[in-house]
């Protein structure tokens, strides 16, 4: 006979609890900044908002609060397809290409050092074009 094993969620102690409580009080940009500092994590930040309201957030981000939730990776690859079906022409481009794809290519990755560590470098100095993700200087 099989026993019904559901997982349970830990139990949040009262520091927890509080940092959550913390956490839900500070504007997305404070949020953000938190998580880029370290202060909170990404799964935390995800635990405060169910994903309609991630989906909904994320609609209405300018192109620098895009680039630092890049950096900070708050929301899923699917939470970024679904911005894009939406508003496709509210997405921050790269060269050419939705930024949330163009960050994840590895001529993105040479030509930033390999991350997503500085925001200002998000802006690249050359234009990728053609399939080959050929180089040319702007």
């Amino acid at each position: 006979m099989a026993t019904n094993h559901t997982p349970q969620l830990p139990h949040l102690d009262s520091e927890a609890r509080g940092r959550l409580r913390a956490l839900k009080r500070m504007s997305f940009a404070g949020q953000l900044a938190a998580i880029l500092r370290g202060e909170h994590t990404v799964a935390e930040w995800r635990s405060i908002r169910t994903p309609t309201e991630r989906l909904e957030l994320l609609c209405t981000l300018g192109e620098d609060e895009q680039i630092d939730a890049l950096r900070a990776s708050c929301f899923t690859l699917t939470e970024w397809c679904a911005f894009a079906r939406r508003a496709p022409h509210q997405v921050l481009m790269l060269g050419g290409e939705y930024a949330f794809i163009a960050i994840t290519t590895p001529e993105w990755c040479e030509r930033c050092g390999a991350g997503l560590s500085e925001p200002r470098r998000l802006r690249p100095r050359a234009h990728v074009s053609g399939a080959r993700g050929r180089h040319r200087q702007r």
